[in-house]
């Protein structure tokens, strides 16, 4: 079906990979061999038609869309090939039809979502395009994303709108409204805290490795180049490798340095990789040189969630640092330490600062040393890279050495091209760096666990169970922990975290008092707010509260407190019903987590059908409206700071404008 016009690509990233043959589509469903993906240089990476896609240059890591259709290791073919057909044209609809505009991350949780549909549908023998016709199976869908299921709700609208071109649909109306409203009527869920003793042994365990690295880190490092050297003597010029090489390890190669442990031993690093790279059963100390290249991965990972737990970065802040992030300055009160590098998600900051502890420099020596020991394999190999990275290499680099399990020949792909890391990975990595009862959770890590955090999944956090970590834990750990000195501010904090309102920052911390406030005092407290949320709710209805969509959608959007009294109003705060959130602007309703860090980030208020803009507030913003014009006078020069004050300017001023056009009506 040609389109009545043509559809630019509505994935936002500062740079896409678009050209001619791919910046518009003409035609939905697209031809087979559009080109979904093309690399920097213009040369057609995936086609609509390919049973996967790489993705690597769209999301700026390593990322496949695999669509079900082959075998890939021990995964069998999943999806039959309309399904698959399916899966492909729904993933174009979101890249190119959608009015919405859709980031790169986002991108990849959608497909991760439509992954968990398909799966669905397969297991219970019906295609995706007859779920509709299967109320109790909807049902059961609903039930089984939880409260995930609201961010499925704008992709089914998609699907049902478009449903002429394509063919069929998902859901129907009523079925994406019963989705909708089941998400909002689950209460959002914090990430858990990490109990006190395991956050402990995490940092114990992982400096102890850290330290063996950096104690001998010239030897590890001659141990790398040595086996280099005897690769490029086996195989010639690294830029033609691929397929299985000839290993300078291996009797049978033409240059034989030794057996690797022998090799190892001669260098001093053979005790340390057997402590933390022995896997085989029956307590076999074999090493092999992959165990060289799985000790830097674990390493990598290693440091990196040291570093989330030494300074609040996210996931993404970690994954962009470069070797040179580590900065010491001296103040009248004594050293202060510093990581600096890039943070986009709420304040757009390529030169940010989180203050971290001296410990932090452990963790960056060693992977350091690892990174520019791969970027030198990188450019040896060809491999794309940018100038800047020959000296300052990203700190977390992808693998390069040809004797790492993953090799499989030279990659096209250029050196800022990654996998991202996961700390739900420390184990499958690094199996001994924990012992085996390390992380099982106590009866006293699960009652600490559970006084941050009440709503806490008590599926996976149950007494018995193992500790699984991820890395907003490590954020969230440090500012709840944060919360209960009295030696940190709030407004350190929200600098710490990034954050552009400091609420965002409290909320973080929120539940901290939990370990501290006793069990009828807390009681107590928390029944006040219940009962000051149930207060504020009935005075939304007022003329002091605005839409900024219109009246009719304030109307609807107060309309679940229609001839409910104090009490049972109350009782909906407590049961997670009902939300009244503060903000700058007003107040937030939305039940659900908020994809911005909380219902505090104002910027994106303006779009969010959940807020109401409070005239009380109007003094508040127009102060605020008159500090970012101070600022934005002073900041001359473009650049992220001045990015980020005029997208508050113009929401204040946006604010004022809705506000007093209220007050003349």
């Amino acid at each position: 079906m040609v389109m009545a016009r043509p559809m630019a690509s509505n994935v936002s990233m500062e740079d896409p990979p678009l050209n001619d043959s791919n910046r518009e589509l003409f035609e939905f469903p697209p031809s087979d061999d559009f080109p979904v993906c093309i690399d920097r240089n213009g040369n057609v990476l995936s086609r609509f038609k390919d049973p996967s896609w790489c993705m690597d240059v769209w999301v700026g890591k390593i990322t496949t869309f695999n669509f079900g259709t082959e075998t890939i290791g021990r995964v069998p073919a999943w999806l039959s090939g309309t399904e698959a057909y399916y899966f492909r044209l729904i993933i174009v609809l979101l890249m190119w039809v959608l009015p919405n505009s859709i980031s790169p991350s986002t991108l990849v949780s959608q497909y991760g979502r439509l992954r968990r549909l398909f799966s669905f549908c397969v297991e219970r023998g019906i295609s995706v395009s007859n779920l509709h016709r299967f109320p109790h199976l909807v049902s059961e869908f609903i039930d089984m994303v939880g409260p995930l299921g609201g961010h499925y709700v704008t992709m089914f609208r998609g699907i049902y709108d478009h449903e002429e071109s394509l063919g069929f649909k998902v859901l129907t109306l009523p079925q994406i409204s019963d989705m909708f409203l089941a998400g909002k009527s689950r209460q959002s869920v914090q990430t858990p805290y990490i109990p006190s003793r395991i956050s402990d042994i995490h940092l114990m365990r992982s400096f102890e490795m850290l330290d063996d690295y950096n104690r001998l880190a010239s030897s590890f490092e001659g141990l790398f180049e040595c086996l280099w050297v005897g690769y490029v003597e086996n195989n010639g010029n690294p830029r033609g490798w691929s397929g299985k090489l000839h290993s300078p390890t291996n009797l049978r190669s033409e240059f034989f340095l030794s057996e690797f442990d022998v090799v190892a031993e001669v260098y001093g690093v053979k005790d340390v990789l057997i402590k933390w790279m022995s896997r085989r059963p029956g307590n076999s100390e074999y090493i092999d040189s992959t165990s060289l290249s799985s000790f830097f991965n674990s390493i990598l990972l290693v440091g990196a969630t040291c570093l989330a737990s030494l300074s609040a970065m996210r996931k993404t802040e970690i994954n962009n640092l470069r070797v040179d992030c580590y900065e010491e300055r001296e103040t009248d009160r004594g050293k202060v330490y510093f990581i600096c590098g890039e943070t986009t998600k709420t304040i757009k900051d390529d030169d940010a600062r989180w203050v971290t502890c001296e410990d932090a420099f452990k963790a960056i020596t060693a992977m350091s040393s690892i990174a520019r020991l791969r970027m030198k394999a990188a450019i040896a190999m060809g491999i794309d890279h940018m100038p800047d990275e020959v000296d300052n290499p990203y700190l977390i680099p992808r693998v390069y050495e040809p004797w790492s399990k993953s090799f499989a020949g030279v990659r096209s792909a250029p050196t800022y091209i990654r996998k991202s890391i996961s700390a739900s990975e420390l184990h499958r990595q690094c199996p001994i760096l924990f012992l085996p009862e390390d992380l099982t959770i106590s009866e006293a890590d699960y009652r600490e666990a559970l006084a941050v955090n009440p709503d806490l999944d008590v599926s996976r956090f149950a007494v018995g169970k193992s500790w699984s970590f991820g890395f907003h834990q490590f954020r969230r750990t440090l500012m709840v922990n944060a919360s209960l000195s009295e030696f940190v501010s709030p407004q350190s904090m929200q600098y710490q975290l990034k954050h552009l309102h400091l609420d965002m920052s409290l909320y973080y911390g929120r539940n901290s008092s939990g370990l501290v406030v006793n069990a009828q005092a807390k009681e107590e407290y928390i029944e006040a707010a219940y009962e000051m949320m149930a207060r504020k709710a009935t005075q939304l209805k007022s003329p002091k509260f605005v839409s900024l969509i219109s009246p009719v959608h304030k109307s609807r959007l107060t309309a679940f407190m229609e001839g409910k009294t104090l009490k049972q109003l109350s009782k909906m705060a407590r049961n997670g019903s009902m939300v009244v959130k503060e903000t700058l602007m007003g107040v937030c309703l939305n039940t659900e987590h908020c994809e911005y860090g909380s219902a505090d980030f104002v910027l994106a208020c303006d779009q969010c059908p959940s807020g109401l803009a409070s005239k009380e507030n109007l003094p508040l913003i127009r102060r605020l409206d008159d500090w970012l014009e101070d600022q934005l006078a002073e900041v001359t020069e473009e650049g992220p700071r001045r990015d980020a004050l005029k997208a508050q300017h113009d929401f204040t001023q946006r604010l004022i404008n809705v506000v007093l056009v209220e007050d003349d009506e």
